[in-house]
C-alpha cells in the first residue's frame, strides 16, 4: 500500500513538471553583400628606365597606359611627378590625353614622360617613384629610374666657377676651366664662347691656361682627352658681381656649357 502510494506520488510529480523550453530556431544568416563598385588603376609599364645625352639632346621617351580596371567610374586622372627628384635630372610630361578625364571600367587613357639633363655631367638617379591618380584612394605607382650620358664633362657645368678680381691684382681674377671628351670617338671642331648675364659688373675672356693641354678655337678633341682655358674675370671697381655661361658648340652637334660667379673685391 505505502509502495503504491510512494508510485503514484512520484508520477503525480512528474506530470506537474514542466519540460524544458526548446531552444529558439538559429537565426538566418545573411548572405555576403559585395562591395559597393569602385574605381582601380593600374600602369603599364609599371616600371621604367629612361635615358638622356646632355651633349646631343636626344633622350628617351617613355610611353605609359593607365587602365581603370575596377568597376565604377573613376575621378579625374592626375599625373604627379614629384617623387622623381634629382640633381642631374628633371623631368615632364611630353603628352598627355589622360590629365582631368574621368575612366569609365576598363577605359585607358596615354601619357608620354621624357627625362631632361640639368647639369653636362654622368649620372643615375632612382629608382623612384611617380604616382597617377584618380581621386580619393585611386592611385597606381610607377618606378622609374633615368641616367644622363654626355660625352663632354665639364666641371663648371655641376659646380660654377667662383672668381675673384681684386683691385690689388689689376682688377682681375683667373680660374681654370676643364673640359674631357668622355666618349669613345673625336668630338668637333668646337667652338667657344662665354656670355655674362645682364645687369653685372665686369668683363670676361676666355685665355690660354697656364698649364696643361690648353683649349682652342676650332679643335677637334680626341677621345678620352682634356684640355682647359683660362677665365679670367675683370673688375676694376672692387665691386659688385657677374655670373658669365661658357658654351662649348661643335660642327657636329655636341654642346655643353658651364658657369662662373666672379665677385669684385677692393
Amino acid at each position: 500500500m505505502l509502495a503504491s502510494a510512494l508510485v503514484l506520488g512520484v508520477g503525480v510529480l512528474a506530470a506537474c513538471t514542466p519540460k524544458p523550453a526548446s531552444p529558439p530556431p538559429p537565426a538566418p544568416i545573411a548572405p555576403p553583400q559585395p562591395p559597393p563598385p569602385s574605381a582601380h588603376l593600374s600602369v603599364s609599364p609599371a616600371s621604367a628606365t629612361l635615358a638622356t645625352e646632355a651633349t646631343y639632346g636626344t633622350r628617351d621617351t617613355g610611353d605609359f597606359t593607365v587602365t581603370n580596371d575596377g568597376n565604377a567610374t573613376s575621378g579625374p586622372v592626375a599625373i604627379d611627378l614629384s617623387g622623381l627628384t634629382g640633381a642631374f635630372l628633371g623631368w615632364q610630361v611630353s603628352f598627355d590625353l589622360c590629365t582631368g578625364r574621368t575612366l569609365a571600367p576598363s577605359a585607358t587613357c596615354f601619357f608620354e614622360v621624357e627625362p631632361h639633363a640639368l647639369e653636362y655631367t654622368t649620372a643615375t638617379t632612382g629608382p623612384a617613384n611617380f604616382m597617377v591618380t584618380a581621386g580619393a584612394g585611386v592611385s597606381a605607382n610607377v618606378s622609374m629610374t633615368g641616367t644622363l650620358t654626355s660625352d663632354l664633362l665639364v666641371d663648371a657645368s655641376s659646380s660654377p666657377l667662383f672668381v675673384a678680381a681684386s683691385t690689388l691684382a689689376g682688377g682681375t681674377g683667373t680660374a681654370s676651366f676643364n673640359m674631357t671628351n668622355d666618349s669613345s670617338h673625336p668630338i668637333g671642331p668646337l667652338d667657344f664662347g662665354v656670355t655674362p648675364n645682364s645687369g653685372g659688373v665686369g668683363t670676361w675672356a676666355l685665355a690660354a691656361p697656364s698649364s696643361g693641354t690648353a683649349c682652342t678655337a676650332r679643335m677637334t678633341l680626341a677621345a678620352g682627352a682634356s684640355c682647359s682655358w683660362a677665365l679670367t674675370y675683370t673688375n676694376n671697381t672692387g665691386a659688385g658681381t657677374s655670373v658669365a655661361v661658357v658654351s662649348i658648340d661643335g660642327d657636329d652637334g655636341s654642346h655643353a656649357t658651364g658657369a662662373a660667379f666672379g665677385v669684385g673685391t677692393p
